[in-house]
């Protein structure tokens, strides 16, 4: 059996800011990532001994991007959704 239950936001116009820069984020980084797997994909194909990258890799992967100037703007979320605004 399936339950659901609508909540309805009663947001200030801060939080509202907030909370779309961290839907951004991880936006952008679901995207990136399922960019790069694609393009290992299109590289190496389906083979025998083909690793594609894992979990490790990628967050190896997401510190090196965050540390670059480029994309400062992702140190500014939440690293894990159990943060409140």
């Amino acid at each position: 059996m399936y339950r659901s239950r609508k909540v309805k936001l009663y947001l200030t116009k801060e939080q509202d800011k907030l909370l779309l820069h961290q839907l951004g984020i991880a936006r952008w980084t679901y995207n990136h990532f399922l960019a790069l797997r694609i393009r290992y994909y299109k590289i190496y194909g389906k083979h025998e001994g083909f690793k594609t990258p894992n979990a490790y890799t990628l967050s190896r992967h997401l510190t090196k991007i965050k540390q670059t100037t480029k994309f400062s703007w992702l140190n500014d979320g939440y690293a894990s959704s159990g943060n409140s605004l």
